[in-house]
């Protein structure tokens, strides 16, 4: 499963660790259905409110490409988590433009970050990759870390 084609993340440089609970199995495929049910619902609640304002940045002009989330309850984990992938193309003044990708995976009950990955177009390897305490160095690594929260 590929989580991230050609994009990626930008949140703030540190990140705070906090334990996952104990997984609650359920059993049940009623309960399951209301839990995703629920993610579905809280995450959308979560993107609005979470990114409503994307597209502008100091007075500079940020035209958004792609801001997209997809949501995912994981059963093993007892969690609601969404995977918000954003492409920008940058206008700056004086002409000078970019393009940035990110990914971040997100604990939505918590509005926690739980991984990050952030590439622009002038740096050869991502700025940012990590998913909880593991660092990464590529998509391909991030997409691995990442896999387990958004398909349990």
């Amino acid at each position: 499963m590929i989580l991230l084609g050609a994009s990626a993340v930008l949140l703030g440089s540190c990140h705070k660790e906090t334990p996952l609970p104990a997984a609650q199995p359920s059993g049940n495929a009623r309960v399951v259905y209301e839990l995703r049910e629920k993610c579905g619902k809280d995450a959308n609640e979560w993107f609005k409110r979470e990114h409503s304002n994307d597209g502008v940045l100091d007075g500079d002009v940020i035209t958004t490409i792609q801001d997209e989330y997809t949501n995912h309850y994981n059963e093993k984990l007892n969690r609601c988590y969404a995977l918000v992938l954003k492409s920008t193309l940058i206008h700056a003044p004086k002409g000078k433009h970019g393009n940035t990708k990110s990914a971040t995976l997100v604990d939505v009950n918590e509005n926690a970050e739980t991984g990050s990955y952030f590439e622009n177009d002038e740096s050869a390897r991502p700025i940012k990759c990590f998913v909880r305490d593991s660092v990464c160095g590529s998509l391909t690594e991030w997409n691995a870390l990442a896999s387990p929260y958004m398909i349990q």
